[in-house]
């Protein structure tokens, strides 16, 4: 388990049997307020299934979440991040710098548009 520490959020990224899946939790204490399940495409990572919980609301757990992810991307070399992501959520994702690419999806029966992040190119 790796821990990301942002804020006074701590994020846990548990490593599961699937290797190519990976799912971030955000906790205040020890009280969960967040997740985001993780899918590693190199070079992309998608985000799904991500979630703010009760008490997590309004205090930018999911601007964590993302910023705990742009890490864990960065230190596996990735290049992007991609997350479907529904109508009502793509104002706050567009916030963090990512963009709309435009391509439409239908998850669980609702329209979601795919949102990308570039990483910055890493050096050698």
């Amino acid at each position: 388990m790796a821990r990301i520490k942002q804020g006074g959020i701590q994020n846990r990224l548990f490593l599961p049997i699937d290797t190519t899946t990976d799912y971030l939790l955000a906790n205040i204490g020890d009280q969960p307020v967040g997740a985001a399940r993780l899918h590693w495409k190199s070079p992309v990572v998608e985000v799904e299934k991500y979630s703010v919980i009760g008490t997590g609301r309004g205090i930018k757990i999911l601007r964590k979440l993302f910023e705990g992810v742009k890490t864990e991307a960065a230190a596996r070399g990735c290049l992007e991040i991609q997350a479907y992501v529904r109508e009502q959520h793509v104002r706050p994702w567009s916030r963090f710098g990512v963009i709309n690419i435009g391509m439409e999806d239908d998850r669980d029966g609702e329209p979601a548009f795919l949102m990308q992040y570039r990483l910055p190119a890493h050096r050698i």
